[in-house]
């Protein structure tokens, strides 16, 4: 999700190609009254509707198809739809304001996705992994799984191949153990900078304590602005929520060197 830019693909074992734009359903009501398409008690919050299609993921067959009964929800609040057949599913969330929506199905990792809406959304798709593939990437950086009272953070570059050389850094006094894909998609934690893994340069943390973290760019990620991540408060920069047991995602688009 992006406060500007009205598209964007999202997934933490590998990378979709854009689908389509959503529809904003227009303005909320007051006083606690539902908005258009809205909800009840929103106090005069402006709402508007995202679309999600949600895939399985593994690292043997690729995408497995849609994932039916996947739980989405505005964070911490039970706003919530279930992904049909198709794998799809709409829910309304404030605009103008800084969000985040949970995705959760048995047998898949949890993942996390942060907000801030200022236009018509887009349509995301997004790729689930399996908890087996998650077990097997975290014993590859020696971080125990299921994870103990920590989360992840899983960060996508969009532009496929363009930024072998970047380089993701914490912002003090967040910690974590630092990985990027190597190029057959595995994490290594011995790395330095993003590979030219064939669906795009991905790195990130795992073992990050919850709360909001800032993740900043460097190497040959240069003007970089997240599509799915909170506005950071530097340049380069993204504002991340992490959650106990999640995994966070975010998604960058940068100048091109």
């Amino acid at each position: 999700m992006r406060n500007l830019l009205g598209f964007v693909c999202v997934c933490a074992v590998g990378v979709m190609p854009l689908v389509g734009c959503g529809d904003n359903n227009g303005g909320g009501g007051s006083g606690g009254s539902a908005g258009t398409g809205g909800t009840g008690g929103t106090g005069g919050v402006e709402m508007t509707s995202v679309s999600f299609v949600v895939t399985g993921f593994d690292p043997v067959g690729g995408l497995t198809g849609p994932l039916e009964d996947v739980e989405i929800c505005e964070t911490d609040t039970d706003n919530c739809v279930m992904t049909d057949v198709d794998g799809a599913a709409a829910l309304q969330v404030p605009l103008n304001q800084e969000t985040s929506v949970t995705m959760e199905k048995d047998g898949f990792q949890s993942e996390l996705l942060a907000a801030l809406l200022t236009e018509e959304p887009p349509l995301f798709t997004n790729g689930l992994g399996t908890v087996a593939r998650y077990e097997s990437l975290h014993g590859l950086v020696e971080s125990p799984y299921p994870m103990e009272g920590t989360g992840d953070i899983i960060a996508t570059w969009l532009d496929l191949g363009a930024f072998p050389g970047a380089t993701l850094d914490l912002t003090e006094p967040a910690t974590g153990k630092r990985f990027y894909y190597d190029e057959e998609g595995n994490w290594d934690a011995d790395l330095t900078e993003t590979t030219s893994y064939p669906l795009g340069p991905k790195g990130g943390f795992t073992e990050v304590s919850p709360g909001v973290v800032q993740v900043a760019f460097g190497g040959t990620a240069e003007g970089c602005v997240p599509l799915v991540g909170w506005p950071g408060g530097v340049d380069n920069s993204v504002r991340v929520p992490v959650r106990a047991g999640y995994a966070s995602e975010f998604v960058l688009t940068c100048d091109v060197p």
